[in-house]
């Protein structure tokens, strides 16, 4: 018999060169919502974009990735 099950979802961006890696909040919000939960706590996510997501180790990967621009 098949069982269907929903693969975890785990949040990643760059900040400083390190990887890091943030925990779904709820697993019936959209992308972009764990991405605003998030800013207040990593205001680097104020300007990011959500990449297609990416299945790696039966987790599906979601990457902010960042815009930092330049003054000038």
């Amino acid at each position: 018999m098949l069982v269907a099950t929903t693969m975890p979802r785990v949040f990643m961006f760059k900040e400083n060169g390190q990887d890091l890696k943030l925990d779904d909040p709820n697993k019936n919000w959209t992308a972009d919502q764990v991405l605003n939960h998030y800013t207040p706590l990593y205001p680097i996510l104020a300007n990011a974009t959500v990449k297609k997501p990416v299945t790696r180790d039966d987790r599906v990967i979601i990457e902010f990735a960042t815009t930092i621009g330049t003054k000038g």
